[in-house]
């Protein structure tokens, strides 16, 4: 009988513990609930004022653009005088050329210097390359300048 009682004040024991860890694991839920909601609500906020400052922003460099890269204002059309297929069109990447033509007779390039495989280089003066080295002169056609 002895053996019994010790076997029920166990299980009473074993209970009044799990009783107290449900207590505590609600209020813990409880606490994780509350602290939650307060993460939600500030995340909400700031998601309104990335929503104000992505517009604000946008509105800005719509409005400021052509400034800002320093465009002008509006597209003034070439006049009929210049020269070039590309009169009067606002990008050149739709010029076209007339048959047997070059787009570009005179290139430029703005680099200061630029380096070929082998040591060569080449070097800009104001704005057109120059030779630097006679390699240069006797590279076989259809060589390539690397930059």
């Amino acid at each position: 009988m002895i053996f019994s009682f010790r076997e029920k004040l166990a299980n009473l024991e074993a209970e009044k513990e799990a009783g107290k860890s449900d207590v505590n694991v609600k209020k813990h839920l409880e606490e994780k609930k509350r602290e939650t909601a307060k993460l939600t609500s500030h995340a909400d906020s700031m998601k309104n004022e990335n929503a104000v400052l992505t517009k604000l922003i946008s509105d800005y460099l719509q409005n400021n653009a052509k400034a800002i890269l320093g465009l002008p204002r509006s597209f003034e059309p070439r006049s009929d005088d210049e020269d070039g297929t590309c009169a009067g069109i606002a990008s050149t990447s739709f010029c076209t050329t007339p048959a047997g033509e070059h787009l570009a007779h005179n290139v430029r390039f703005n680099i200061h210097q630029a380096h070929m495989p082998g040591g060569s280089s080449v070097e800009s003066e104001s704005g057109t390359l120059q030779p630097r080295s006679r390699d240069l002169n006797s590279m076989p056609p259809g060589s390539f300048l690397y930059f």
